[in-house]
């Protein structure tokens, strides 16, 4: 069998499940596919991770610690091989796993994994959704999304902002909406316990600054030089404010250079890449979360930071209106407006009641809407649904 590692075989549980996925590093779509696994798996399903491309040696590991197994079509795991490669390789996985369903990560290129299990037999098909709202998306995607949505049984989105993005008014019977979850109580009890003033001195930050945070891949959607322009219209009336920037990615070197370009550099704190399960130690440094993206379909930072109770500043797109209320957990601005993203940040610095007002009522909104146990009951009822149960 190809890959790195065993896969078991069928029989041994309630329902066997391969989710496919093309890249497997620290970003939101695979933490929720971790979140996912534990879910699918305490209900006695087998499920194995299939990777098809670039993967983070770390995350692999923690498929495994979620009770998970682990298939590589990419033994080197540099995401070098072909579109052929990958289909061969899934078309043999599932010959001898023979799974019930194959639950695919992503739209782009979900054809490789559908078709293959097409090729394959296996009776079910999940794509999951998880963008919505890209520049850019025009005729081509809406095509392509129609062609994938066709080779697949069922349809998940990840908020319904992103359903209507690719299906509009249309409503179908095999089309869902589930969330991703959130482990409240971990963030909760993180922020808790942690002690705020000697975490922000490891960092190297002042005990009286004022931290907004960002968190997610140094890449343009992102929005972070937009941040980095709101935070220099701020040094006036907000000197001692500080940007974290937590996460890795292709444009560090020039997300770098622009805030050297502004004179920025010694008020941003780069951190790298956090692990997911560290994250609790990082929210908790913030006053405000931004996260001021091009596009989001969910927007899992927020999430986090909001069950961490840290109000979140980001731009009304897609997945960001859902999880934030806008005025009630958070504020929002119009996407690419750097004067209305500063006057929202300085407006929480400012006023620190409002902040924690805000902080408190979006942790209850994450604990209501989006918390572990919710989101589980719904995955576990979707599944039985299909008669996997």
């Amino acid at each position: 069998m190809s890959g790195d590692d065993d896969v078991p075989g069928a029989g041994l549980c309630v329902a066997n499940i391969v989710i496919t996925i093309p890249c497997f590093v620290a970003a939101g779509t695979e933490v929720a596919t971790l979140s996912l696994v534990s879910t699918l798996r305490a209900v006695g399903h087998g499920v194995t991770v299939c990777c098809y491309g670039h993967y983070d040696p770390a995350m692999k590991e923690r498929v495994g610690t979620c009770g998970g197994q682990w298939h590589s079509i990419d033994a080197e795991h540099e995401g070098r091989i072909s579109r052929w490669q990958a289909i061969r390789g899934m078309w043999r996985l599932f010959r001898e796993v023979r799974p019930d369903c194959v639950h695919v990560q992503f739209v782009s290129p979900a054809t490789i994994a559908l078709g293959a299990r097409l090729m394959a037999g296996v009776p079910m098909g999940v794509l999951n959704v998880h963008t919505a709202g890209a520049a850019g998306y025009g005729l081509k995607n809406r095509l392509l999304f129609r062609l994938t949505a066709g080779l697949a049984t069922q349809v998940v989105f990840v908020s319904e902002n992103a359903r209507r993005f690719w299906m509009g008014a249309q409503s179908r019977p095999n089309a869902h909406v589930i969330h991703n979850s959130v482990d409240t109580e971990r963030f909760c009890d993180g922020a808790n316990r942690l002690d705020r003033l000697a975490e922000r001195a490891r960092h190297g930050i002042p005990a009286d600054a004022a931290v907004v945070g960002i968190v997610g891949r140094l890449v343009e959607m992102k929005g972070h030089r937009d941040l980095f322009a709101a935070v220099k219209s701020l040094q006036g009336s907000h000197p001692n404010v500080r940007v974290m920037v937590v996460g890795e990615g292709p444009d560090r070197a020039r997300f770098e250079a622009f805030a050297t370009e502004l004179d920025l550099a010694g008020r941003v704190i780069w951190t790298g890449l956090v692990a997911p399960e560290d994250l609790t130690r990082v929210y908790p440094l913030f006053d405000v979360l931004a996260m001021p993206s091009r596009w989001e379909g969910f927007g899992l930072a927020a999430a986090e930071a909001m069950a961490a109770g840290v109000p979140v500043v980001g731009c009304r797109v897609s997945g960001l209106e859902e999880v934030v209320e806008d005025g009630v957990s958070g504020l929002l601005a119009p996407v690419g407006d750097v004067a209305s993203l500063a006057s929202a940040l300085g407006r929480l610095l400012d006023d620190r009641a409002l902040a924690r007002q805000m902080g408190a009522a979006g942790q209850a909104r994450v604990e209501r809407l989006y918390g572990r146990p919710v989101i589980e009951a719904k995955w576990q009822a979707f599944y039985a649904g299909l008669g996997l149960g």
